[in-house]
């Protein structure tokens, strides 16, 4: 695998899964990257760099990857760790993907009212809610595969 000269990672100073995934992966594998956390969203949007219109971004070598999943997978190669097999490749996109489900039935209760916030977020994980079978779909993906503690 070609390492590029001049990858950057951009988003906020945050610890969210959807970048650190990506940050990990590229430690990980000793790849060097430009971890860039103190350009406003705006003037990312400005620049281009938001295909989307979110972040995290990768911008590898003047180009840009725009979805954590494009990310995710590309850096996960770079350093090595992605499976070969495509079944355990698919295994990881699957965990990839969940937590985006994840991520996206909470972000359904963010811009509600704060007196409606707390029953909705109660609604989604009782037993038969849908933040409750997302979690549990992500834990029965680790115990699938329980002899080494991940995914694939």
């Amino acid at each position: 695998v070609v390492v590029p000269a001049r990858i950057k990672v951009y988003g906020g100073d945050m610890g969210f899964w959807r970048g650190e995934c990506i940050r990990i992966s590229l430690f990980i594998g000793d790849i060097p990257f430009d971890d860039v956390r103190d350009v406003p969203k705006e003037l990312l949007e400005q620049s281009g760099k938001l295909t989307f219109g979110e972040v995290p971004v990768m911008e590898v070598e003047g180009r840009i990857l725009s979805t954590t999943q494009a990310m995710a997978a590309y850096s996960s190669k770079l350093a090595g760790m992605a499976p070969s097999d495509p079944w355990l490749a698919a295994k990881v996109d699957e965990a990839v993907n969940g937590c985006t489900l994840v991520t996206e039935t909470i972000e359904t209760t963010l811009d509600l009212p704060t007196k409606d916030k707390v029953a909705a977020m109660q609604t989604l994980i009782t037993p038969s809610g849908r933040l409750a079978m997302q979690l549990s779909g992500i834990e029965n993906l680790l115990q699938q595969n329980e002899t080494q503690g991940y995914v694939a």
